[in-house]
C-alpha cells in the first residue's frame, strides 16, 4: 500500500518508522532536516 504522511515531526516520524516495514511511505514536510532524519531509517 502507498501511504502519504504530512509532517515529519514526532508523530510523523514514528508513523513512518512503523508503517515502512510493510508499506511504501511518502513524507511531506517543509523542514528538510526532518525529512533527512527519516530517510536514514
Amino acid at each position: 500500500m502507498n501511504i502519504i504522511i504530512a509532517g515529519a515531526g514526532k508523530v510523523g516520524y514514528h508513523l513512518a518508522k512503523t508503517l515502512s516495514i510493510l508499506h511504501d511511505i511518502t513524507i511531506i514536510d517543509k523542514n528538510s532536516k526532518a525529512i533527512l532524519k527519516i530517510t536514514t531509517l
